[in-house]
């Protein structure tokens, strides 16, 4: 009987030590499953897009155009006036001041016959200082027009590329 405890006792002991090292082999594998600093980086970086992005549609949803243009690239487009002003008759845009009051005046008037405006991002992609923001758009809850919302980081912000007008504002539903 003394002889059958022993071997018991013995069984006992293996099974311990096989189940403390399956655990620590599971330990092993969530290590190695930890993402690298580059990935992190690179979600906060898609977070931080996508944060911009929805921040300008809400505020465009809450018709606060003056806040929505924070979130655009001004600067940008003023440059682009200007090159294009160089090589035409184009008069170019005096200012980032005065190009945020005519982005303000436009998105008013495009917003006036459109109803709730709603979102859902699908997802982003992020290269450099360059980032992309595919967003599907609803008015009145209705399905609307997926949009590629281009950004740029300027001075450690997000902001939507300025040469994208189209899409600033998705056209209502018909």
């Amino acid at each position: 009987m003394v002889h059958w405890k022993r071997w018991g006792v013995l069984l006992i002991a293996v099974c311990m030590v096989l189940a403390v090292g399956g655990c620590r082999k599971g330990e092993k594998q969530e290590a190695s499953k930890q993402v690298s600093p580059k990935e992190k980086a690179n979600v906060r970086a898609k977070n931080a897009c996508e944060l911009s992005v929805r921040e300008y549609l809400d505020a465009a949803a809450a018709k606060d155009f003056r806040r929505a243009v924070d979130y655009i690239d001004v600067e940008e487009m003023v440059e682009k006036g200007r090159e294009k002003a160089a090589t035409s008759t184009a008069t170019p845009p005096a200012d980032a001041d005065r190009m945020k009051e005519m982005l303000v005046a436009m998105l008013e008037k495009a917003s006036a016959d459109g109803g709730e405006l709603t979102y859902t991002i699908l997802g982003s992609k992020v290269s450099g200082n360059k980032a992309v923001v595919e967003v599907e758009v609803h008015r009145d809850g209705k399905k609307g027009d997926q949009a590629d919302y281009p950004l740029v980081k300027k001075d450690s912000l997000w902001k939507i590329s300025g040469s994208a007008m189209r899409g600033l504002l998705p056209a209502p539903n018909p």
